[in-house]
């Protein structure tokens, strides 16, 4: 019997203990915990047995309370602050305060685009970010103004909105911008791909004609697949003008430039004014030519910089006229030691036929 009445007693102790804290955890003073910030409302985490109150900052009067985590707020421009109460005890948490929405900024300034992203004016207040509606389609809040990950000859509306700070509610979108991207990404020409192309065989005789050919760098609309209409931000490398120059004088002997923006361009240097000594071996031709790299910026090509380039040929000063006779005479004999050979060629086969 006394062990029975011990357990009762122990029992009821523990029974006792859980309730006053039971009624101690009720009592507790509750916390505003928020999960969530909109434009006009704030959720805070769930709480047994507490009600959540808020009222505009500097206003007089008690909070309003209400049932649910999702608090509604308006009316004020400054901010707001949040409390929760207790239910059991009338306890208060302590205050959070929320800053009022910050201002709608004016529509979103567009630079330029490619065909995957577009960049908008750099404002480090603002946040970006594009939506097709007919696609069903918009990027994340970018806090950069350089908006990726979009579709190619594409229409987005770009939007803004100004950043907010930590317990602050989201401002308003601003007005959209409508913006396409590009057809294809912009096309980087490369002073490497520049080259100089002379077209002879061996020593070029002093007077002769030769074809030089500058080659530029840009898309080929003849062997590309891409979309040869210039789009903002192509680079391109175009020959426009040329000068041939003696090697060991330095002396420009020739000359010639292009009007044309073509990347592929020819011309013919005339070697006449080339100073080579008769008798002499020949002398080094060194053709430069003189590209310009542009950029496509806001509708036209921008010149951003000059590069040369070159290629050189040997040029002979051909023969004397001692030279001329001599080398006709050698051929005079030549072609008659030739028929002497045939002609005794001839006499042998006859002399050693079998007789019949």
């Amino acid at each position: 019997m006394k062990n029975v009445k011990k357990s009762f007693a122990l029992l009821f102790a523990v029974i006792f203990a859980f309730s006053a804290l039971s009624v101690m955890a009720f009592a507790a003073a509750p916390e505003v915990v928020i999960t969530q910030i909109g434009k006009t409302s704030v959720t805070v985490k769930p709480v047994d047995q507490c009600v959540f109150g808020w009222k505009a900052i500097g206003a007089d009067g008690d909070y309003t309370y209400g049932t649910s985590n999702v608090i509604e707020l308006s009316g004020s421009t400054v901010g707001y602050e949040l409390i929760a109460k207790n239910l059991q005890s009338n306890a208060l948490s302590t205050v959070v305060t929320i800053s009022a929405a910050p201002a709608t900024p004016s529509k979103p300034e567009y630079v330029t685009c490619s065909a995957t992203t577009i960049t908008m004016k750099a404002d480090s207040k603002l946040q970006y970010k594009a939506f097709n509606t007919d696609l069903g389609y918009e990027t994340e809040w970018f806090d950069e103004n350089v908006i990726t990950g979009l579709r190619k000859d594409t229409v987005y509306s770009v939007i803004a909105r100004n950043k907010v700070g930590e317990n602050q509610l989201l401002g308003e979108e601003s007005e959209a911008n409508l913006i396409r991207t590009a057809k294809r990404d912009a096309f980087t020409g490369k002073k490497e791909d520049c080259r100089v192309d002379l077209i002879y065989e061996g020593s070029v005789t002093k007077g002769a004609k030769i074809k030089v050919t500058a080659v530029g760098s840009y898309i080929d609309a003849a062997t590309s697949n891409a979309d040869t209409t210039p789009i903002e931000g192509d680079v391109r490398f175009i020959p426009m003008k040329w000068y041939a120059k003696q090697a060991d004088t330095g002396i420009i002997v020739a000359n010639g430039e292009w009007t044309s923006s073509l990347t592929v361009k020819s011309d013919v240097v005339d070697t006449s004014s080339v100073t080579v000594e008769k008798g002499k071996g020949p002398v080094d031709v060194r053709v430069e030519v003189e590209f310009v790299q542009q950029q496509y910026v806001n509708g036209s090509w921008k010149t951003i910089s000059k590069y040369v380039d070159s290629n050189t040929f040997p040029v002979s000063p051909g023969s004397t006229n001692t030279q001329k006779i001599t080398q006709i005479f050698t051929g005079i004999i030549n072609l008659a030691t030739k028929a002497l050979l045939t002609f005794f060629k001839l006499i042998n086969q006859f002399l050693t036929r079998p007789s019949t």
